[in-house]
């Protein structure tokens, strides 16, 4: 199973709930309500975003989703030369500049204080499977290192770009890990 982003939050909850039928679990980029130090995270003023939603933000953005987004692909990206190509760039401003798009994407911050309380009855069970955390100096590769819970299984792995940026970075740990065992069930994940 693997979880890139919110994508995480969903491989989790699936391997948390379903062992026997997860056989391994990668996570990337992301942290998980609920679980280990997340408030510190979450409350970070630099994460504003988690709390940007609801009318007058709607209202600030509409019209200028591509300035907004750029936010994110720039000052978050390792290297914002690299982060995302523009192609993709127009893309995701063309797909998020339609009507209700924007409040759809921050539900999933909204829903973060429910999720938190789902998530940290869920962590009591400790994971069975072995678990690959990947996250880059930029990309909360800490805050995935409290979701392993078998050292000798596990490992995290830190890599300085997103994966969009970086995705040849990201493969190699990742066959590393999955190659591990000869037989692999992967299921995947993504925002």
């Amino acid at each position: 199973m693997v979880g890139h982003d919110i994508g995480l939050m969903v491989a989790y909850a699936y391997a948390a709930q379903f062992p026997a039928e997860t056989e391994k679990l990668v996570v990337m980029d992301a942290f998980l309500p609920g679980v280990g130090q997340w408030e510190a995270i979450y409350n970070n003023p630099g994460f504003w975003h988690f709390r940007f939603n609801g009318p007058t933000p709607e209202a600030l953005v509409r019209g200028r989703e591509r300035t907004y987004f750029e936010h994110y692909w720039n000052n978050f990206a390792a290297d914002k030369k690299r982060s995302i190509p523009e192609a993709d760039r127009k893309a995701y401003t063309a797909a998020y500049a339609r009507p209700g798009r924007m409040r759809a994407g921050w539900a999933y911050f909204v829903s973060f204080q429910q999720a938190a309380k789902d998530f940290a009855q869920l962590a009591q069970t400790r994971l069975t499977m072995p678990v690959l955390s990947i996250g880059g100096e930029k990309s909360l590769g800490e805050a995935l290192a409290q979701l392993q819970r078998d050292p000798s299984a596990s490992r995290g792995v830190d890599r300085r770009r997103t994966t969009e940026a970086s995705p040849q970075g990201r493969s190699l740990p990742y066959l590393a890990f999955s190659n591990a065992s000869a037989s692999l069930n992967m299921r995947t994940s993504s925002k």
